[in-house]
């Protein structure tokens, strides 16, 4: 399993709520360079807003990169998974107007019309795979 690859620290960042792995914007940086460095390829993600009561995909917010190539081992693999991945979650991710997407979900605006911050429920699911795994 991947969550015995990752640190505690890490682990503890991840949302309560779902069966995925799901960070906060701010933390996926140091969650895919510490995969990186633990041997661990990245497969991609989506956008989610995470409440206890569901979970709101915003799965046209995603990013897949790209499988591995015959040429690559697999260090080749991971490293370029994980940059890949870091570039298009700059490019795409963070640039996204998260509060124009949310108000398009009438259960979401009227949470912010009810004055909750739902920013502190959005989180990115990061799909990881071990060299160990089959693909």
């Amino acid at each position: 399993m991947i969550e015995d690859k990752l640190p505690k620290e890490l682990l503890e960042k991840t949302s309560k709520d779902g069966n995925e792995l799901a960070w906060k914007l701010n933390d996926v940086e140091e969650v895919v360079v510490t995969a990186e460095k633990l041997g661990l390829a990245n497969l991609g993600g989506q956008a989610q807003f995470i409440f206890p009561e569901g979970i709101y995909e915003l799965y046209w917010i995603e990013i897949d990169t790209s499988g591995k190539n015959q040429d690559e081992d697999w260090l080749q693999y991971v490293n370029r998974s994980n940059h890949e991945f870091l570039r298009l979650f700059k490019e795409k991710v963070l640039k996204t107007d998260f509060l124009k997407e949310a108000k398009n979900w009438p259960a979401l605006k009227a949470k912010i019309d009810q004055s909750i911050n739902i920013l502190d429920y959005l989180y990115f699911v990061i799909y990881f795979v071990d060299e160990d795994v089959p693909k």
